[in-house]
């Protein structure tokens, strides 16, 4: 065993510059993410163990934690990712000790200042987790709030379907079963990420699924997961910031035109507007100059943005099998 020769939470401490402190409460979190202890970081090693330590008060643990007796939870500061702790040294040891997954906290999470970009997008992803639970990591903060809105989106249509009252937090882990997890496992199986290098599998992820949802709007139809996806694998890496720029761009009609007068059409400069199986139809390549909006006696288009609605935003099965 190799003891420490400084105080790494300390360490830490300072070189983030963290500044303010909120409880989190109680929750279950990764023993391999805790990284080492506030006050007793000279008794115990990177790994949690101890000569030190009161060893027959580590063997009542361990017989108490084989035996199923139950522990109050320890408690942690959290930084980030990982945990340092401040009450229950001996049970992490322990816990280290058997490659338990899990233990209870109470958690006391850290935040830096936010007087850089790495500390503002580290504010606005606590923030974000707080609010929905969901741990994502994504490069840029506009993207967070994205994800909010799909959640909420989600959550809406939850409720209509259920007709019950559901929280945000209930319908994000929904999301996560049923939207997240497949789609990102299609996106794993394709090592998408390594054909975009400064991207995280979430951005990526978002990207498609906004791409899907923006494209299901301004076509009328349904469109899948894999559909949306394969614009992302023809685009070529230094092409992904015009290709975003463009996908938050674009209208859309309120409600199914019935007059079909053709005086949008006559006002996009693009020749995108068109009329197929008798409905008028906005191609994906709209680019929302907004030119067709003064041609509308009915002013019935708007920015796909402003739309309230949503089509279900999930990951068919059939579409990644």
């Amino acid at each position: 065993m190799h003891k420490l020769k400084r105080n790494e939470f300390l360490a830490r401490y300072r070189q983030e510059n963290l500044k303010e402190m909120r409880y989190r409460g109680i929750q279950e979190i990764l023993v391999d993410h805790i990284r080492g202890s506030v006050n007793r970081w000279q008794d115990f090693d990177e790994h949690f163990q101890s000569k030190d330590a009161d060893q027959e008060k580590l063997r009542s643990i361990l017989r108490a934690f084989e035996s199923g007796v139950s522990f109050p939870p320890i408690q942690v500061y959290q930084v980030k990712e990982d945990y340092y702790v401040i009450d229950g040294n001996h049970r992490v040891s322990v816990a280290k000790e058997i490659q338990q997954m899990y233990i209870d906290a109470e958690v006391f999470e850290l935040l830096p200042s936010g007087d850089s970009l790495d500390h503002l997008l580290w504010r606005k992803k606590a923030a974000f987790n707080l609010k929905t639970g969901l741990n994502l990591n994504f490069t840029d903060m506009e993207s967070y709030r994205l994800a909010s809105n799909y959640l909420l989106l989600y959550q809406q249509e939850l409720q209509e379907k259920s007709g019950l009252k559901i929280s945000l937090k209930e319908a994000a882990r929904d999301w996560w079963t049923e939207v997240y997890e497949p789609g990102i496992s299609l996106l794993r199986q394709l090592h998408i990420e390594e054909c975009f290098p400064g991207h995280s599998l979430d951005d990526l992820f978002l990207y498609i699924l906004h791409h899907q949802y923006t494209k299901s709007i301004l076509q009328g139809r349904k469109i899948r997961f894999q559909e949306a996806l394969s614009a992302f694998v023809s685009t070529q890496p230094d092409q992904m910031a015009p290709f975003m720029n463009k996908l938050f761009r674009g209208f859309v009609f309120k409600k199914k035109c019935t007059r079909l007068c053709g005086q949008c059409a006559h006002k996009c400069p693009e020749g995108l507007i068109c009329l197929e199986n008798g409905q008028l139809k906005i191609d994906a390549e709209c680019s929302g100059c907004g030119r067709c909006t003064d041609g509308c006696p009915e002013r019935n288009l708007v920015a796909y943005e402003k739309i309230k609605g949503s089509p279900r935003l999930t990951v068919e099965k059939s579409s990644i099998g």
